[in-house]
């Protein structure tokens, strides 16, 4: 039997309003603008996204993946 009560999650066990519910906590000045940037997307879409308006799970990934390496004290 594996271990379940394992502390942390991994990158796969999240859903989306998981994520955004991180990237919302940690976001930063300029990150829609860097998000859109390195995705191709418009700053708008992205906006968008992150607020959950638009479902774009590759929006979403990047900026996870941007925002988990921060730590959320402030």
């Amino acid at each position: 039997m594996r271990n379940q009560n394992r502390k942390g999650t991994t990158y796969r066990k999240l859903s989306v309003p998981a994520k955004l519910a991180v990237i919302r906590s940690r976001k930063r000045m300029y990150d829609n603008a860097y998000v859109a940037a390195e995705t191709g997307y418009s700053e708008s879409h992205v906006c968008n996204v992150l607020a959950g308006r638009h479902a774009n799970t590759r929006i979403v990934n990047f900026a996870y993946n941007m925002a988990r390496s921060r730590s959320n004290t402030r």
